[in-house]
């Protein structure tokens, strides 16, 4: 049994609602009449969870792609992109939350839940898949025209939704994607051993507890020795 988090759990409770829906043909935008069974059977959650993510469903229907003026074409659900980067030697995958067409050119949507109003300062650095569909969305590699595509990521809190845009084409927003990527792989890019490498995202992994390299915490000043 995999053992995850309430708040993950949630995340992809209203993840597997929002694909679901955005599915159904013909296509209609989201409304914030959520029913009361809107948890998909595979997903168990804590009645706190489940009526945060009610409120969470509401701010979307907000900020939902559908409720635009004019139709979407090349709407896809959580499509899996694959693309050869043969210079570097790798096989790129990666699955967009939606994938659309806007007036000919591609948005590329990222959905993130939190139960938390606080801030988020840095998409990118926060959330990296941002940086990988900047980079995607930039080079053209999708069929299409260049001009007009963007990333967004639209951020549902308790407070409401926060819909952000990146422009691919921006020279500022290229290269900190750039950066951002070459940051995440090019550590595991060049490893030969494959051996694990703890760090402070430990402390939030569902699967710390089972790692065996993962770095004890340090003992706090009351800690019993």
């Amino acid at each position: 049994m995999v053992e995850r988090s309430a708040a993950a759990e949630r995340g992809r409770a209203v993840h597997a609602f929002l694909a679901e829906r955005h599915s159904r043909r013909p296509r209609t935008p989201c409304t914030a009449e959520i029913p009361p069974d809107w948890v998909p059977a595979a997903y168990r959650l804590p009645d706190e969870e489940r009526q945060l993510g009610v409120e969470l469903l509401r701010h979307h229907a907000e900020v939902c792609p559908l409720r635009a003026d004019r139709p979407r074409s090349s709407f896809l659900v959580e499509p899996r992109l694959s693309f050869d980067d043969t210079a570097a030697d790798l096989l790129v995958l990666a699955d967009p939350d939606l994938l659309y067409q806007d007036g000919g050119s591609w948005v590329w949507r990222e959905t993130k839940t939190s139960g938390s109003d606080r801030p988020v300062r840095e998409a990118m650095a926060t959330y990296p898949q941002l940086a990988l569909a900047v980079r995607i969305i930039g080079a053209g590699v999708l069929p299409g025209p260049l001009a007009g595509g963007r990333v967004e990521l639209e951020l549902l809190r308790p407070g409401g939704a926060d819909l952000r845009i990146l422009d691919p084409f921006a020279p500022s927003t290229r290269e900190k994607a750039r950066a951002l990527v070459r940051e995440q792989v090019s550590g595991w890019h060049a490893e030969t051993a494959f051996e694990a490498v703890p760090g402070p995202a430990c402390e939030a992994c569902e699967m710390a507890r089972w790692c065996s390299a993962r770095q004890p915490r340090p003992a706090g000043p009351g800690a019993r020795q």
